[in-house]
């Protein structure tokens, strides 16, 4: 039921440490795709850094129990199957709220790597009676409480 869903917008997304494995390239982009409940809802731009920025646009509606995956990959600008797995995390969405959570990234096979990475969504609230004179702390706990 989309009444019980919560929204919130993917704000920061930035890979911390060595993601080359001491194999630099000169083109290397990399991309990024984040799913939700196994959805995929987005597909972020390759770029030549592993840093990624939205004010909106990034805005997804999830369950307050919803798996998230992001998955980071490195390869060159047109060429997809070129695309190699960097890392990903998987966990629950209410964890990363309004947290700029740093994460530990894991291979393929599930076992945690090196590089780090940092994700941040600012919670939106659904009900406009509550965001009158801005959102009060604590809302949002709230909000998880009432719908478990």
């Amino acid at each position: 039921m989309e009444t019980n869903k919560l929204r919130a917008i993917l704000t920061n997304l930035e890979v911390e440490g060595d993601v080359e494995f001491g194999q630099k390239g000169t083109r290397d982009q990399y991309s990024v795709k984040v799913s939700v409940a196994d959805t995929v809802v987005a597909k972020l731009p390759r770029s030549s850094v592993l840093k990624w920025e939205w004010t909106a646009n990034n805005q997804i509606s999830f369950e307050p129990s919803s798996t998230i995956k992001v998955e980071v990959y490195r390869g060159f600008n047109s060429i997809n199957w070129f695309n190699k797995l960097v890392g990903q995390y998987q966990g629950k969405v209410e964890d990363l709220l309004d947290n700029d959570a740093s994460v530990v990234l894991t291979d393929k096979k599930g076992s945690p790597i090196a590089p780090k990475m940092k994700i941040a969504f600012k919670s939106l609230v659904s009900n406009p009676s509550l965001a009158i004179g801005g959102r009060p702390a604590g809302v949002i706990s709230r909000l998880k409480a009432t719908l478990n």
